[in-house]
């Protein structure tokens, strides 16, 4: 009786949804439908977009900067260094440091910048690290006396390219007060893009045998780790710390406040976006309400017939299904082909857009020279990234997907929560 009572009320709620032939009522239906697809599909491209930018700067930051784990060096006896660098789940120790210097260029622009120095063997053996790190100049070179690799950004302000003197202004002396600066000439050997405006702007790469030249007193050393799996630093750190006896830093610890910045960025962002469901949701319960009162008096019949309010109320819910159902796989369907294939629908759209100039210009010869003009929505002249990066995550497409069917079951069931037939034979009588 169960599975019979189910199938009439799906059959009853499909013939509502599609109507007869020559039924022009279930417009609604569709263009709600479609109003979910819409929003569906907004979320997805939205978030893939965001995902691909929000984790190409953290796997900047992780892979160039600050790595999964940091230890200060000092605090490590060198006999740990390696039992750090075999401990299960690490995948690469390097050590380095950071200092805060002065860069002068061939023009003697000023820039104040941050020099890396690690080990070039170990930093060549650091997948990540060589990954992110892109040379478009030179080589991947620091065993030569005073080598240097600079950014891109920070080579292009200064006016450098391979083989170029790069002078770097540093602080000798003793003490405090007998510290006065100094000029220290390095050649540059490499040029580096990471994608990430403020390494390719304000790092350079050298030697850890630079640092004695860079500055003065003790060397301020630091131990960075790379793990398999960067999800499980808590475990390793607590570890680390215990097999070292020194305090290990985990990279949620270390870039807390920007980490966090961009996941509240990409919450408001889903926020804003879900309102839309908010305004197709009012307009699935308002066709829903007049769907009811349409079908009023096939609503008496079913009355008269037995048939309980409860199963009348689950037909329309499950017609508000269907909308859902249709609409969020819809939804889905086109949001997964937009994001995978936007840069393909981006260079597209710029040909398209530059096609009026070539044709103006075959018409009018050489009064106008259109003919080389290709319009980019994503030109280099103007925009740093080349390319919109995309990472669609399976987790927050069936959030889209779910978000938007549970938005279209709601307001079908708070149309039908009270239907207003209180007496059946008195509709049928009127009807």
């Amino acid at each position: 009786m169960g599975k019979a009572r189910h199938r009439w009320i799906t059959f009853l709620s499909s013939r509502y949804l599609w109507g007869r032939e020559r039924d022009s009522k279930n417009v609604t239906q569709i263009l709600s439908a479609l109003g979910l697809a819409a929003g569906v599909l907004t979320l997805i491209t939205v978030i893939s977009v965001m995902n691909g930018l929000q984790m190409g700067y953290i796997s900047s930051i992780l892979e160039i900067g600050s790595y999964h784990i940091r230890i200060d060096a000092q605090d490590v006896p060198a006999e740990f260094e390696d039992a750090v660098r075999h401990e299960r789940g690490v995948k690469s120790c390097v050590r380095f440091a950071d200092i805060q210097v002065l860069s002068q260029g061939s023009l003697s622009r000023m820039s104040p910048i941050n020099v890396r120095c690690v080990d070039p063997d170990a930093a060549v053996g650091d997948a990540g690290f060589m990954q992110h790190l892109k040379i478009t100049g030179g080589a991947f070179s620091l065993k030569g006396e005073n080598s240097v690799i600079l950014g891109s950004e920070l080579a292009r302000y200064l006016r450098l390219k391979v083989g170029d003197s790069f002078v770097i202004m540093a602080m000798s002396g003793e003490s405090f007060k007998t510290l006065k600066p100094k000029n220290v000439d390095f050649k540059v050997t490499g040029i580096f893009k990471t994608g990430y405006y403020e390494y390719d702007r304000n790092l350079a790469i050298m030697s850890l045998e630079s640092v004695p030249m860079l500055q003065s007193g003790p060397p301020d050393f630091k131990l960075g780790i790379k793990l398999n799996n960067l999800y499980r630093d808590k475990a390793l750190v607590e570890r680390l710390s215990t097999i070292t006896g020194a305090q290990a830093v985990s990279w949620r610890d270390y870039n807390k406040a920007f980490f966090g910045a961009l996941r509240m960025e990409k919450y408001a962002m889903m926020f804003l976006i879900c309102l839309i469901f908010v305004v197709i949701g009012v307009n699935i319960y308002n066709f829903m309400r007049r769907s009811v009162s349409e079908k009023i008096e096939d609503i008496a019949v079913l009355y008269s017939l037995g048939i309980q309010e409860k199963d009348v109320r689950r037909i329309f819910i499950t017609e508000g299904a269907f909308v859902g159902f249709f609409g969020g796989t819809l939804g889905v369907a086109l949001g997964l082909l937009i994001s995978i294939n936007l840069n393909a629908i981006f260079a597209i759209a710029g040909k398209v857009v530059s096609w009026p100039g070539q044709v103006f210009s075959r018409l009018f010869g050489g009064l106008f020279d259109f003919a080389r003009v290709q319009f980019q929505l994503f030109s280099p002249a103007y925009f740093y990234i080349q390319e919109v990066p995309v990472q669609v995550m399976f987790s927050e497409v069936m959030f889209a997907f779910f978000f938007a069917f549970f938005a279209a079951l709601v307001s079908a069931y708070m149309a039908v929560k009270k239907l207003d037939v209180k007496n059946p034979a008195t509709v049928l009588r009127c009807e």
